[in-house]
């Protein structure tokens, strides 16, 4: 299940994240509703996915505690920017991104999401 979130992963990367996702469905199948407000995450060019790429009232941190970042360029120590809504939740900087390639975006601002708020946007504001 891993590798169907996030393709061609490493296998901890894959082995974790299919664990996450089926926690998520084990408690469903044990009568826990489902999150009714999710919020998507969209990425800008050059960025090309972030995975998990939802948010929901209920959601537990990704694996490893980050979200991964693909991106279709190479950037050294790039400055990356999370918001909702013109609100922002995180902006720092990541070591690089590599195309096809996943890098670790921290995952603290996670709870800062508003569930009933607009998708999140992640972008690359600046590249190193």
């Amino acid at each position: 299940a891993g590798n169907l979130l996030q393709g061609a992963e490493p296998a901890d990367v894959a082995a974790l994240s299919g664990r996450h996702a089926a926690a998520t469905a084990a408690e469903y199948l044990r009568g826990s509703a489902w999150p009714e407000q999710r919020v998507p995450i969209e990425c800008e060019a050059p960025l090309q996915w972030i995975s998990p790429n939802v948010v929901s009232s209920r959601a537990s941190a990704p694996p490893r505690g980050c979200f991964a970042l693909r991106s279709n360029e190479f950037a050294s120590g790039p400055r990356i920017e999370v918001a909702q809504d013109g609100r922002t939740l995180w902006d720092g900087r990541i070591r690089r991104l590599l195309p096809r390639r996943s890098a670790r975006l921290p995952a603290g601002w996670a709870a800062q999401v508003e569930p009933a708020g607009g998708p999140v946007r992640v972008r690359l504001v600046h590249h190193g």
